[in-house]
């Protein structure tokens, strides 16, 4: 059950009005701005307003819309365990990029980062490639791309913006309507001189629902709390640099699902993030370093309880290159994996890559 309030005002303009579409341009196909059509993959890109119009679902939701794309459990409870699948591929298979770096868990078999931690309310857009892309992206990047890019910091002046949203979560058969889902987020960021920042709150309850059908059917909350920071500062007219910091926590409860009954087990999961990226831009290019550590700690409380813990160390450095029709990027990107089990293990790879992309006349 939802309940909406909405109002329009449109000005009286002459006949000859002129309607120009813009055309839509994507980025992650080959990191540089083309038009969708002139790409050589299957783009689908999910931009500010399809974003504003989706306030209230869960990025994992939103990303389940899209063609030839399954998020396993986004279409039930808040809380259900996540994976990504296309193509026929496994989540494993799918790399997610965070303003241009790469993001997992090692902390979890699977590997794959929880889209949960990350409210739409913090997301400019989204850019996915259905398709092999390890010759950027390396060699995961079996089935797709998921390129997420964060709000930026207004350029002039000091902005701000807050939402907050509620409704039921319930059965079809559970007549007794009550608001039992809260989602709430807050944004402020602005520029002066030199310098720009933008902080981030987002939270999100849901309860109503039970993780399996027993008996009594007792409810198994959700929830999801983060908090986002930025500093950026531009040295000179063509060298700027930021640092980030992101902590995300997740907690949701569920039954035992052997006995189908209800049981107080409990699943939480904790994100921590920080990273710097600088950017020199000169006559015909650019060069971009891109440094990030996170850590991830989940605990399962249940009759088979357990810790994992797990910390991964990126590292990107590449170099955009403009001549003539030409476009080029040439970059190396490292990568540290390290979990926590019954015992430390560590592995590390280096993914050295380049293209070349020629534009004709046409596009």
């Amino acid at each position: 059950m939802s309940i909406g309030l909405a109002g329009w005002a449109q000005e009286a303009t002459s006949d000859t009005l002129k309607i120009r579409e813009l055309e839509e341009v994507v980025v992650s196909d080959t990191r540089f701005p083309i038009r969708r059509e002139n790409s050589g993959k299957t783009v689908i890109r999910i931009g500010a307003e399809e974003l504003s119009r989706n306030q209230g679902r869960s990025l994992p939701e939103l990303i389940n819309t899209k063609s030839g794309i399954e998020i396993s459990g986004s279409r039930g409870r808040a809380g259900e365990i996540l994976g990504t699948f296309v193509r026929g591929g496994r989540g494993r298979q799918v790399i997610v990029l965070i303003d241009g770096i790469r993001v997992s868990d090692p902390s979890s078999f699977s590997q794959e980062f929880d889209l949960r931690l990350l409210p739409l309310s913090n997301i400019a857009s989204v850019e996915i490639i259905k398709g092999a892309s390890s010759t950027l992206y390396g060699a995961n990047a079996a089935t797709a791309v998921i390129n997420i890019r964060t709000k930026e910091a207004p350029v002039r002046g000091i902005s701000g913006s807050s939402q907050s949203s509620m409704g039921s979560n319930q059965s079809a058969s559970d007549k007794k309507y009550q608001l039992n889902a809260f989602e709430n987020s807050a944004r402020i960021g602005g520029s002066s001189g030199r310098w720009d920042y933008s902080l981030g709150f987002g939270q999100r309850y849901m309860d109503g629902l039970s993780s399996i059908i027993t008996e009594s059917n007792e409810p198994d909350p959700f929830s999801a709390i983060n908090l986002d920071v930025m500093l950026g500062f531009r040295i000179s007219d063509k060298l700027k640099t930021r640092i980030y910091a992101s902590e995300a926590k997740v907690k949701t409860s569920y039954d035992e699902s052997f006995g189908l009954m209800d049981a107080p087990y409990e699943f939480q999961s904790r994100q921590h993030r920080v990273g710097a990226n600088t950017v020199y831009a000169y006559k015909s290019g650019s060069t971009h370093i891109n440094l990030a550590y996170a850590t991830y700690e989940s605990e399962n409380i249940s009759a088979f309880p357990g810790i994992f813990k797990g910390q991964n160390v990126i590292g990107d450095l590449y170099n955009k290159y403009q001549f003539g029709n030409f476009r080029t990027i040439a970059g190396i990107n490292y990568n540290l994996e390290r979990t926590e089990f019954e015992e430390k293990k560590d592995f590390n790879f280096t993914d050295p890559y380049l293209s070349l992309v020629y534009f004709g006349k046409q596009g």
